[in-house]
């Protein structure tokens, strides 16, 4: 006969009690899925499926007190400067200090300054030999002091007496040095004879020979491709000459460059030294 079983009874009782208490607990947002209704068969299974492990909100462990935000550091603001640039007589307001100059906080300072001073700081130059500048305080130049000129040395031999060369020299050398120092367009060789007093009677005989035998080294030298032009031969001055040595009455012609001193175009354009080669030097006002 239909009617309802004990176990449905039960179920029924488990059900109500379960609804219950969903509603007095604050929280319960859903009533519970309902039990499925077990077989009315006595031989109905007695093997469960596993309950899967109620889902729990994972409570969030309390903040951390955060630390108090780090005060930014403020630092003194820095103060404008007046100073000159490189090179230049014109009093300039920087935020920051340049390092080739004497400093001062007002224009009126720093013109004070430019008025009094004996360069520009910041100027530098080459002269060909030595490296020149102004110092910060605009109180004077300075400077290298090293020694150079355009020069070399040849031992060029005449029998006593005479023009005639004793021995060859080696012109390879020769004209290798002076193309060199003809990089400048501007310079010229000058060949200076020499005689000994011994060699000749009277000194128009002298000068003359020394003449000649400019001339006759100038005449090797522009065979070999150098520009005549740009070689002069003259009798030098005997007064001037250096000791010889053992050989004195034999080596007889020196070369010397005008100028001697190296000049701009010696260097390379792109060459530090051809950059900042001096030209006009500071003045105390421009």
């Amino acid at each position: 006969m239909g009617g309802i079983s004990r176990s449905d009874r039960q179920h029924s009782s488990v059900l109500s009690t379960l609804t219950l208490g969903c509603l007095l607990v604050a929280g319960c947002s859903a009533p519970p899925a309902p039990l499925a209704s077990a077989p009315s068969s006595s031989k109905a299974s007695t093997s469960a499926a596993p309950t899967p492990a109620a889902s729990q909100s994972a409570v969030p462990a309390p903040d951390a007190p955060a630390s108090a935000p780090a005060a930014p550091s403020v630092s003194a603001p820095s103060r404008p400067v007046w100073t000159t640039p490189k090179s230049s007589n014109v009093c300039t307001e920087y935020a920051r200090a340049p390092l080739y100059a004497q400093i001062y906080y007002t224009r009126e300072e720093c013109e004070k300054w430019v008025r009094e001073r004996g360069c520009q700081p910041g100027y530098r130059c080459f002269d060909g030999c030595n490296w020149g500048g102004c110092m910060p305080g605009g109180d004077a130049m300075t400077s290298t002091s090293m020694m150079c000129w355009v020069a070399f040395t040849s031992d060029i031999h005449f029998e006593p007496g005479t023009s005639k060369l004793s021995r060859q020299p080696d012109w390879k050398f020769l004209v290798t040095q002076i193309q060199g120092a003809f990089r400048a367009p501007e310079r010229h060789l000058l060949v200076l004879g020499y005689t000994e007093p011994s060699e000749v009677d009277n000194v128009a005989a002298q000068g003359q020979l020394a003449q000649q035998r400019a001339q006759v080294v100038l005449k090797e030298l522009t065979k070999r491709g150098l520009p005549a032009k740009r070689i002069v031969a003259k009798v030098g001055d005997a007064e001037q000459l250096p000791p010889m040595g053992e050989e004195a009455d034999l080596y007889r012609v020196h070369f010397e460059f005008d100028p001697g001193e190296r000049v701009r175009n010696d260097y390379e354009p792109a060459s530090l030294e051809y950059q900042e080669f001096c030209g006009v030097k500071p003045r105390r006002g421009e």
